[in-house]
């Protein structure tokens, strides 16, 4: 089990969300923890989400443009919520182990830039 959550790390480090929560996914639906598996319910739900395709207007190119565009804000919000829960369930399946909360890059949220006077 150890080595599937390293792999679970390093896919989350290489920006590589969806593979890293569906493997989540398969390792902890065996648990009898509610909050686990209330957890592992929402990750699948946004994968589904994440999966599914939302071309609603196909013949007016302005309305596309401007829905795709927010389905790509949405997404990017949906794989931010999917690695802090990815990294929350991993913290819990691995008893809060050090090795793996070490190994864990936490990305900047935003840059802000260094203004000097």
């Amino acid at each position: 089990m150890f080595d599937v959550l390293i792999d679970v790390v390093n896919d989350l480090n290489n920006d590589n969300v969806t593979r890293a929560s569906k493997r989540l996914v398969s390792l902890a639906k065996d648990n009898e923890d509610e909050e686990l598996l209330r957890i592992v319910s929402e990750l699948e739900k946004l994968l589904m989400e994440l999966d599914k395709d939302d071309t609603l207007v196909r013949d007016d190119e302005e309305t596309q443009r401007d829905l795709l565009a927010i389905k790509k804000e949405m997404d990017d919000l949906r794989k931010r919520k999917l690695r802090i829960l990815s990294i929350y369930l991993l913290k819990k399946l691995s008893d809060r182990n050090l090795i793996i909360q070490n190994m864990i890059v936490n990305k900047p949220l935003s840059r802000k830039p260094q203004t000097y006077m």
